[in-house]
């Protein structure tokens, strides 16, 4: 297997996929993918994260969106909520997935995005969120939208532009990483059907 695909495969897993999604999507078997997974897993134990990356031209940021939603994950777990992961609404558009939707109650939905955002990117990111939740908001009707954002350009999307879309509709709620408890009480208000 070429080194090109083993990059396609560490890339793939990075960013949440299975190994049946990745065989699916890259053609192969899903022993191959397991197999290659293994391997780079053994080398990982070997020479260090960074070092197995960067031997495949990658590199890992400062934290990553799969660990933040790891983050969410716990919580609703420790709610012991119905909720789903990478949830996709149908048709192949990326706007058709969601990372988290969770069933409230009552026919209420919240969605959750988690954003880990660059300080140079963080307009950018809050003006493609507020995109988004636009398009998911007509295609599902009483749904929350609620934005889990970490990495250097957090801060900003609480500000500034983040307080006028917030304030326009756009997002429900916004959350910072560092401030995780406060999505944990906005999910159990939600539950017990104190949200507004």
């Amino acid at each position: 297997m070429s080194e090109n695909r083993q990059r396609e495969i560490a890339v793939l897993r990075g960013l949440g996929y299975s190994q049946a999604e990745i065989a699916e999507k890259l053609g192969i078997s899903q022993s191959q993918v397991q197999y290659r997974l293994s391997n780079l897993k053994e080398q990982t134990q070997q020479k260090g994260v960074d070092s197995v990356l960067g031997s495949l031209g990658l590199r890992r940021g400062p934290k990553s969106e799969e660990d933040l939603g790891r983050k969410v994950s716990k919580i609703l777990d420790g709610f012991g909520v119905e909720y789903t992961r990478n949830k996709r609404l149908g048709g192949e558009l990326l706007l058709d997935q969601l990372d988290f939707l969770i069933e409230a109650g009552d026919g209420e939905k919240i969605a959750v995005e988690v954003k880990v955002v660059p300080s140079d990117e963080s307009s950018e990111t809050l003006r493609s969120a507020a995109f988004t939740s636009q398009f998911l908001k007509k295609k599902l009707r009483s749904l929350k939208y609620v934005l889990v954002v970490g990495g250097s350009g957090a801060e900003d999307l609480t500000s500034g532009l983040g307080e006028e879309l917030k304030e326009a509709g756009y997002f429900d709620e916004v959350f910072l990483e560092d401030k995780l408890d406060e999505f944990e009480r906005y999910v159990e208000k939600e539950l017990e059907g104190g949200g507004a």
